[in-house]
């Protein structure tokens, strides 16, 4: 994807790098090609929503993923943490958020500037 079209419809917020060693480019090119045209999950949004709403509200919903073949952001970045870095993500997949997410990447990336 060129930089420019993203750049047109998005803002980067932050931006981290990560070291592979050659041995996990392979494995990256594997997970790219698994996850390529996945359609964007927004029932999972909703899901967070109303969980976090509840949350605020002092009840504590659970609700369980709906093991769709769908993916939000944050989702795809805890699935990279796992597949590739193999760092263990302790959240629920389908309803991890970028506030779950982010202490795990900074913990293990390096802030591009």
């Amino acid at each position: 994807m060129n930089i420019d079209i993203f750049l047109k419809n998005n803002v980067i917020v932050e931006e981290y790098q990560f070291e592979l060693p050659d041995n996990k480019r392979e494995k990256l090119i594997s997970f790219f090609i698994k996850y390529c045209g996945t359609s964007y999950g927004a029932k999972s949004l909703f899901k967070i929503l109303a969980v976090l709403a509840c949350k605020r509200a002092g009840y504590n919903l659970k609700l369980s993923g709906d093991g769709s073949e769908t993916l939000i952001c944050s989702e795809l970045g805890a699935l990279f943490c796992e597949e590739i870095l193999e760092i263990d993500v302790s959240e629920d997949m389908d309803f991890i958020t970028p506030k779950d997410l982010n202490p795990i990447v900074k913990a293990h990336g390096k802030r591009a500037v």
